[in-house]
């Protein structure tokens, strides 16, 4: 039963819809090797999502940073190495320019 869980709580919502009749840790996993051809796919558009993310484009800081994360922590579930550095350089590119002279400290 835990295993099962683990394994539900890294699945992505959306393909949640594929396992909610398993019963067993075992049968969580077969349906998803057919997701596998998928993964190039999904690297891209979580990369897509990390990289066009702004500020702008959530309702508030609290959201944006949630997002940034998130898709940084869906990320590293497929095995992309998602350095902090990086993800934090993301994050700051994201802001508006009025953000610019606290970027530069």
């Amino acid at each position: 039963m835990k295993a099962k869980s683990k394994i539900i709580l890294l699945v992505d919502s959306i393909n949640y819809v594929h396992i909610q009749e398993a019963e067993t840790a075992k049968s969580v996993g077969q349906p998803l090797p057919r997701f596998r051809r998928l993964g190039l796919t999904r690297r891209v558009g979580l990369l897509r999502d990390l990289c066009t993310t702004t500020l702008s484009g959530c309702q508030n800081i609290d959201e944006y940073v949630s997002k940034i994360m998130s898709t940084a922590h869906k990320l590293r579930n497929i095995g992309f190495k998602v350095d902090d550095e990086w993800l934090g350089t993301l994050l700051l590119s994201g802001l508006p320019e009025h953000y610019k002279p606290m970027i530069l400290y």
